[in-house]
């Protein structure tokens, strides 16, 4: 019993207002958010900053919020904060978002590496080569996104939340991070099937099924991801 997080999302989600829908508003506000809101922020956090540029693009097909691909040393090539814009998107998830994805999240953490006195090869990680190691050097998803767990979590200390639908959606996905360490142990050492993995996200988090659904596909196919 009791008012819990999905009620209170229940509720946010009725009012239309609380979604942007077209690409333009979308993207729109992703910028407003790293430029305008983030960036005034990060120089009392970050000395030396990289200062490599940043820019937002639609992704080109439907899956997670949001992802990152990072650009190059020498700035030619910005890194590129990709916004899902096949959905309405949440106001209450932007920021929280934002800050994982771009600064002072995946963009800042890999513009410190592909700006440190390292060399090439370790500079350049072959991402979706992990059967070479220790020939070449992968990337952690226990320290990247650590990382930008740690990045969102900022945002608490320096008011960059600055309605309460922006904290709650940041507690939000904390509550689902946590939740996806249970499942995707669940899945692969307890054989969970993926409707129990499905229904304990849905019991536990505030998580449309329609996301929880591709959610669950991926943990299935990449073991170890949410943990």
């Amino acid at each position: 019993g009791g008012y819990t997080i999905r009620d209170y999302f229940t509720e946010l989600k009725k009012n239309d207002d609380m979604f942007f829908h077209s690409q333009e508003e979308i993207l729109a506000e992703y910028e407003h958010i790293i430029f305008n809101r983030i960036e005034p922020v990060l120089s009392k956090l970050f000395r030396d900053q990289p200062g490599l540029p940043i820019k937002t693009e639609p992704m080109p097909s439907d899956g997670s919020r949001g992802q990152y691909m990072s650009g190059t040393a020498d700035g030619i090539r910005p890194g590129i904060f990709y916004a899902n814009t096949f959905r309405k998107v949440p106001k209450y998830t932007m920021v929280s978002l934002t800050m994982h994805e771009a600064n002072p999240g995946h963009h800042l953490q890999l513009s410190y590496e592909l700006t440190a006195a390292l060399p090439d090869f370790r500079r350049s990680k072959e991402h979706s080569e992990k059967f070479r190691v220790p020939f070449a050097f992968p990337s952690y998803a226990a320290f990247v996104e650590g990382w930008a767990l740690y990045a969102e979590s900022l945002g608490v200390d320096n008011n960059l939340y600055e309605k309460e639908y922006e904290l709650m959606g940041y507690y939000e996905s904390e509550i689902f991070r946590a939740a996806r360490l249970v499942v995707d142990t669940g899945l692969h050492y307890f054989n969970w099937t993926s409707d129990k993995a499905i229904n304990f996200f849905m019991n536990h988090t505030a998580e449309s099924r329609d996301g929880i659904e591709l959610e669950v596909d991926r943990y299935i196919t990449w073991p170890g991801q949410a943990v």
